[in-house]
């Protein structure tokens, strides 16, 4: 029998919600121990819940505890807390040691999207004009132009994205705006929808990265389903937009692989992505908009990052351990 190549300590968070995308977490981490183990490394477990973060002290002693020689991050903060995702990698830079993913401010970067908008509009590249609003009395449309899209400002896996995100009045606007507070206090994004072709890109290691391949979202083959991603259509299987809405590999000309992909590398570079990512873009008129930056994105075996992967020849467990491989080897430097 092989030594073992050491221990790799599984991170993530544990609390009651019926949300999808949390408990995905959950099969996310078994898919990973699954590829480790069989990739000859230990692997152990640790779960933090929200009374945890009431002294870091603790969570900080319990990984020392633990002597990993990395930590696989899936923490992705709680169903009513994101932002303790960037508190708990902050914990992980402070400790030293190694862990998969990206780190503190990057993971900020792309939380906070108007943030996000305004680093990616410092390197040259486009993304929807829009505004970021925490009160009703702050709207003001000004130039843009309907239809318009609303988003919660810090939150990820399409949360607070539902059917009626897409506005085409004054008073629609409104309405929707008023409801989206009332549930993300923290403020909304009102964003100009970009409505062409929507390309989805993974993306691996530093600058200039390798990426794993183009997927297309072709929204417009059912008129019925929302033309964007909701998060029913990401994460409620039961749902017509969760059977329709489904990335695939489509031949592109090489113009328009060479402009996404240029894209792609220089978003990631400008909001700071290493380690595994995504980037979300569409295609109109000729230009490419970025929409979202999505750090430590699903890594679950059949999750679109890791479709990608496959559709290049890696197998799922040599993924999952370059992944801490690149963790070891950020550290060394």
């Amino acid at each position: 029998m092989k030594d073992k190549k050491g221990r790799v300590v599984i991170v993530t968070g544990r609390e009651h919600t019926p949300r999808p995308d949390m408990a995905d977490i959950l099969r996310c981490r078994d898919s990973v121990e699954r590829a480790l183990v069989k990739r000859e490394w230990e692997v152990e477990t640790i779960y933090f819940c929200e009374d945890d973060f009431s002294d870091t002290r603790m969570i900080r002693k319990i990984l020392k505890v633990h002597n990993p020689v990395c930590i696989f991050n899936l923490f992705e903060g709680f169903a009513l807390d994101s932002r303790k995702e960037v508190e708990f990698a902050r914990i992980l830079g402070e400790l030293g040691i190694p862990f998969t993913g990206n780190e503190a401010e990057a993971l900020e970067n792309c939380l906070d999207k108007n943030r996000m908008k305004s680093l990616l509009q410092k390197e040259g590249i486009l993304v929807p004009e829009g505004i970021y609003i925490k009160g009703i009395d702050e709207i003001q449309t000004g130039s843009l132009h309907f239809p318009l899209f609303v988003k919660p400002c810090f939150e990820d896996g399409s949360v607070g994205i539902e059917n009626d995100s897409l506005v085409r009045t004054e008073e629609e606007l409104r309405g929707v705006c008023e409801r989206r507070l009332r549930e993300f206090p923290a403020g909304v994004i009102i964003e100009e929808f970009i409505g062409g072709t929507e390309y989805i890109t993974g993306g691996l290691g530093r600058w200039p990265y390798e990426l794993l391949g183009i997927s297309v979202i072709e929204h417009r083959q059912d008129p019925a389903v929302p033309q964007f991603l909701s998060y029913s259509a990401k994460w409620d299987r039961s749902s017509k937009e969760y059977r329709t809405i489904v990335p695939h590999k489509k031949r592109l000309g090489a113009e328009l692989e060479k402009k996404i992909t240029d894209v792609v590398r220089s978003a990631g570079k400008g909001l700071g992505l290493a380690g595994y990512f995504r980037v979300d873009v569409r295609e109109q008129g000729g230009n490419v908009y970025v929409l979202d930056g999505n750090p430590n994105p699903d890594i679950n075996t059949d999750s679109g990052f890791i479709k990608q992967a496959s559709s290049k020849g890696y197998p799922y467990e040599v993924i999952i351990e370059r992944i801490v491989r690149e963790a070891l080897w950020k550290q060394s430097k």
